[in-house]
């Protein structure tokens, strides 16, 4: 740039030697600083519209995941609602069939106690495929949004409904399942001996899986509830 301005003012004191070349020196020192100028400005705009189109590009990406995220949170949610009338009778049902083992007259309540049986053998197993959710906490690590702290709750609840689920699914298969295998035809519930049934150990274990059954519906339920919680905020972002 020096090179270029000592070698415009040698030009133009050859051509104008009376002045010294300083009018025309003058006029294309302007020009050439307004070139500079022009160029600066072109630098400046050019990183201007490659910042927006950056920060839109990734505004589009985050978009994009938070409509899969919704997507994958409303799966989840219609599988645990789906089981709602299942699990909020759950409970209560152990309960009876406990206070049921201990009445004298079994035999005379065969229908009753199949029915009792069918409901306890009835299991249901969580698993949350999260990954959109994951990958939004991972790509935006910085974000403190109410969103992302209900994303992580969700999170939390979500994993406590996979381990109690499995714990349940568990104890009643170890526990219950294998007890009564040799006296019952699981195809039809038909029952070859009701001793097994009458047993206290039998009714401790029905009453242990009610209390398993309970602390997992409380999670059910509030696992549901912070479902709902994302599902509304996810929709008022993408508005």
């Amino acid at each position: 740039m020096v090179h270029f301005f000592k070698k415009t003012r040698q030009r133009l004191i050859t051509q104008n030697p009376t002045t010294g070349g300083k009018g025309t020196f003058g006029k294309y020192l302007k020009y050439a600083i307004g070139e500079i100028a022009l160029v600066v400005v072109g630098i400046l705009i050019a990183l201007y519209i490659n910042n927006w189109s950056e920060e839109n590009k990734q505004r589009n990406n985050r978009n994009a995941t938070i409509e899969q995220l919704k997507e994958e949170n409303l799966l989840h949610l219609t599988d645990l609602t789906g089981d709602i009338s299942y699990r909020d009778t759950l409970d209560v049902m152990l309960q009876d069939f406990h206070v049921f083992l201990g009445e004298e007259n079994l035999e005379e309540n065969q229908k009753q106690l199949k029915n009792y049986l069918g409901g306890t053998l009835r299991s249901s197993v969580y698993y949350f495929s999260n990954n959109y959710l994951q990958k939004y906490i991972r790509e935006n690590p910085k974000d403190d949004s109410r969103l992302t702290v209900e994303l992580l709750k969700l999170d939390m609840f979500q994993k406590a409904l996979e381990e109690l689920s499995n714990k349940a699914f568990e104890y009643k298969f170890d526990h219950i399942l294998t007890q009564i295998e040799p006296i019952v035809d699981f195809s039809t519930l038909e029952i070859k001996e009701l001793t097994p049934l009458k047993s206290l150990k039998f009714r401790n274990n029905i009453l242990i899986l009610e209390n398993l059954e309970t602390e997992l519906f409380g999670t059910f339920e509030e696992t549901i509830a912070q479902q709902q919680l994302v599902d509304s905020l996810i929709t008022a972002q993408l508005r």
